[in-house]
């Protein structure tokens, strides 16, 4: 708890500094499919390319909303160092924007004191052993309205070193998250994480896991919205 503690400390202490006042509101960034990383990601007509092309330009301390366009992104996201990022994409067709990886990854990582909610898209994985969201080091990943196909021998979210993972449910969406595809795990939390599921879980058609939640090491899961 201490360690938490200092944690928030540290992070109030970087969101209260002159720098992060001029950053108070939202910043808005943009991806589409025929972007650009080399552009500013401000607008759509001036989008990235990728996630991560947005996320690199977010300054430290800020809080940001990462918009995608429709389309298929085989590119991993890398969310780390006191950022709030929130990635989104059509809350009325969840399975516009596709988030994938093709090799064994993480498709999101949430990493040292950053926080990120990802709602109102598809994530997805052809490779075994691959992992939708995971979070370490004392951050959090919020998710909502996600909808999960296959993850072969994988896992859709993993809470790790202290990283703390939140299924809720979004005002007026119906249900919390879809899962579409078979997978190992739905969610694991190990070595002192937390893994929470208080949001409306439906599984689309007969699916395969090895278990749904597992947990260890000083973990805990759990699971109000099963």
């Amino acid at each position: 708890m201490g360690r938490w503690i200092g944690s928030l400390l540290l992070l109030a202490a970087i969101l209260l500094s002159p720098d992060a006042a001029r950053t108070a509101e939202p910043l808005l960034f943009f991806v589409a499919m025929d972007g650009n990383n080399a552009a500013d990601c401000r607008s759509q007509a001036t989008a990235c390319r990728t996630a991560q092309g947005a996320i690199d330009k977010i300054p430290l301390g800020s809080i940001a909303n990462v918009m995608f366009a429709p389309g298929n992104y085989p590119d991993p996201i890398n969310i780390l160092y006191y950022r709030f990022v929130a990635l989104w994409g059509d809350c009325k067709d969840r399975a516009s924007v596709v988030l994938r990886v093709d090799i064994r990854q993480a498709i999101i990582w949430v990493q040292d004191h950053a926080v990120a909610t990802i709602n109102c898209l598809t994530l997805e994985a052809t490779a075994e052993g691959a992992t939708g969201i995971a979070a370490r080091q004392f951050s959090i990943a919020d998710y909502s309205a996600v909808r999960f196909g296959q993850f072969p021998a994988g896992t859709h979210v993993h809470a790790t070193e202290m990283g703390k993972i939140n299924c809720i449910n979004r005002e007026g969406e119906e249900p919390g998250i879809e899962i579409f595809g078979d997978a190992s795990r739905h969610g694991n939390a190990t070595d002192g994480s937390t893994l929470s599921l208080n949001c409306d879980v439906s599984i689309i058609g007969s699916r395969k896991f090895d278990y749904f939640l597992t947990a260890n090491v000083q973990s805990i899961i759990r699971a109000d919205g099963l």
